[in-house]
């Protein structure tokens, strides 16, 4: 990952998010209804959502995990410089069915500051293949902490992971997230976080850049990729075809706005 790409993101992180986390902002929305929140800053314009555990309800709680996504145009365009940066593109063009090129789909932050349970799940349905994936890189050096890296199978054996990760890798090995180093996956992939904590708890989170990329053919992505992104990861995302809409999340926030109970919104510290 090079490190003008990271830079870049780092300075947007530093400076439209940082401060909110230091002032508690994740703990802060599991007293709302919907766990969300909009910031706005002269660095970008962010929509966050804490999600838990994602995939599984049972374990929400055993997470503070939360998507911090770009949230208007400008600061989609600002992270497409960024994800044009990272060189991923190319290198995962030969594998995509594209008619033009890839398309860049959403781009966030993965945040999150302890995990007491692994979840072990994919990103993309079987049919979606090599042509969408996610990119995964951390934004700092996080190798002083021994866990609270990426589990993933290792194998086959599915079922191992039944009886949990302890004690025996369970079928499962760890990948150590490095700085300067992004992981892409697509299906088929297995991968959970590894339990643990950051050292500096909720304040100091682990970040990571995420962008969600893949085909421009407009049919495959209603069929596979939007069922995926579509849901509540971010407020709005960008089509195959190019065109912008709103995450069934987002159509909800606006129709609770249209009856006068907009998102909260927190403005530059």
């Amino acid at each position: 990952m090079p490190a003008a790409a990271l830079d870049a993101a780092r300075a947007a992180f530093d400076g439209a998010i940082r401060p909110h986390l230091e002032r508690n902002l994740i703990e802060d929305l599991e007293a709302q209804p919907v766990p969300c929140s909009q910031l706005r800053s002269a660095y970008g314009n962010f929509f966050v959502m804490r999600g838990g555990s994602s995939t599984d309800e049972s374990k929400r709680h055993s997470s503070d995990l939360a998507w911090i996504s770009v949230d208007d145009m400008p600061t989609w365009e600002a992270f497409r410089k960024i994800f044009d940066l990272s060189g991923v593109a190319d290198a995962v063009r030969p594998l995509v069915d594209c008619d033009e090129g890839i398309r860049l789909y959403s781009s966030f932050y993965v945040v999150r500051s302890r995990c007491a349970s692994a979840n072990l799940h994919v990103d993309w349905g079987d049919g979606v293949g090599t042509n969408a994936f996610t990119l995964l890189a951390p934004l700092e050096d996080y190798s002083g902490v021994d866990d609270f890296q990426l589990l993933y199978e290792a194998s086959a054996a599915r079922e191992a992971v039944a009886g949990g990760v302890g004690g025996g890798d369970g079928g499962l090995a760890q990948y150590r997230y490095r700085l300067g180093e992004a992981i892409v996956f697509g299906s088929h992939f297995y991968h959970s976080t590894e339990p643990g904590a950051s050292a500096g708890g909720a304040a100091a989170p682990h970040v990571y850049l995420c962008f969600t990329f893949g085909s421009d053919r407009a049919s495959f992505f209603e069929e596979h990729i939007a069922p995926t992104i579509s849901g509540y990861q971010s407020r709005l995302l960008v089509a195959a075809d190019g065109s912008v809409r709103l995450t069934e999340l987002g159509r909800h926030l606006e129709a609770e706005a249209a009856r006068g109970h907009p998102p909260p919104c927190r403005d530059a510290v």
